[in-house]
């Protein structure tokens, strides 16, 4: 067996071993040190110092329960203003399991976080980093003329990671296929995290809209409503040009203040429902609207804009119904009543080509 020396990035020596592969007689395998990954593919993640993170854990732990807070404040702040002006009691329960779903999302992120390491979805794929080395034989020059290679070496997590993995400082971690880091849930959005947030941004949008919806219908004039449609928007149009007159002008309020009126605390609890409500319907759209866009040009959202810099492939070649499986799970058509924690990333063939060996576009390669 022969020893290599291999410099990292800050100077200091790390031994790498070349050992013979088995079933390829004659071919020579770099394995890192510590590398957990080249370990038994059934062992659970070793316990190791996490690299140096930007973002105390306690402070994110702490931040997730304060929006778990805020969002059981402001949902049942809608619930007790509107609900018994406009609706009926049984509506309440509709309401609260809206909120409820926000919730529960948000606590599959952080269950669901560690399923986002590529090291732990390589253990369940068996696949070890000398395999990695082996099949990932895909590369290309760069713009420096650099030959870059499948795969990559990542310094702070010390250890052999798949292409399309980036390390997050905030995390102190790598994830695979990040999409991006959250600060409102204080974790990254990875392969396997990604379904629960679009998941919570569709439950926030609908109850942002039914919040707005409602502080329009409270506010309605229903004297002359007859039950048609008519009367309906007739009687709900000078609400709307009241409130959007409100945002245009925003100096109203000034001008209210300037005349001597006051408001009140029951008077000033409705437009703070309707500004949170507004706030989340807002998120939950514009959310939905970019994961879509991405899920269907086949990247996650940090992926896009690397590939407009490399040869990234992405998922594309791949049917949109199989992306959709993929990304929002087997039975995603269920996964919105009740977000399943439990389940894991279900790989197939094409999808394990193109996040492990093949990830580029093949008339880049060199």
């Amino acid at each position: 067996m022969i020893e290599y020396q291999l410099k990292s990035r800050n100077s200091s020596e790390r031994q790498l071993l070349i050992t013979e592969d088995e079933s390829e007689p004659g071919s020579s395998i770099f394995i890192p040190p510590g590398d957990s990954c080249s370990q038994d593919p059934q062992s659970v993640p070793p316990s190791r110092p996490n690299p140096p993170i930007w973002f105390p854990r306690w402070l994110a732990n702490l931040l997730n329960i304060f929006v778990g807070c805020l969002v059981i404040a402001a949902g049942e702040l809608a619930i007790n203003i509107y609900i018994p002006s406009v609706y009926s009691e049984g509506y309440a329960h509709l309401a609260r399991f809206m909120v409820l779903q926000i919730l529960l999302n948000l606590l599959a992120i952080r269950l669901g976080a560690h399923k986002d390491n590529p090291c732990y979805q390589m253990k369940r794929l068996h696949i070890t980093s000398e395999r990695l080395q082996r099949n990932a034989t895909q590369t290309y020059r760069d713009d420096k003329g650099e030959e870059v290679k499948a795969y990559r070496w990542c310094p702070p997590c010390d250890r052999l990671q798949p292409f399309r993995t980036v390390h997050c400082p905030f995390c102190g971690t790598c994830s695979f296929r990040n999409d991006h880091h959250c600060f409102f849930v204080t974790a990254c959005i990875g392969i396997f995290t990604l379904r629960f947030f679009i998941q919570m941004a569709f439950w926030l949008f609908l109850v942002g809209v039914w919040s707005i919806q409602c502080f329009f219908e409270q506010r309605r004039d229903k004297a002359d409503d007859d039950g048609t449609w008519a009367s309906y928007f007739t009687s709900l149009c000078p609400v709307v040009v009241d409130v959007l007159g409100v945002h245009a002008l925003g100096f109203n309020m000034f001008r209210w203040l300037w005349e001597g009126y006051r408001p009140t605390f029951s008077t000033a609890l409705p437009w703070v429902s309707y500004i949170l409500g507004a706030v989340a319907a807002m998120a939950g759209s514009s959310i939905l609207a970019m994961e879509t866009f991405f899920l269907y040009k086949g990247y996650a959202m940090m992926e896009f804009f690397v590939a407009r810099d490399k040869p990234l492939k992405g998922d594309r070649g791949i049917s949109l119904y199989s992306r959709v499986k993929f990304v929002l799970g087997d039975r995603f058509y269920l996964n919105w009543l009740l977000p399943p924690f439990w389940s894991d990333v279900n790989w197939t063939s094409e999808f394990k080509k193109t996040h492990f060996y093949e990830p580029f576009r093949t008339a880049s390669l060199i």
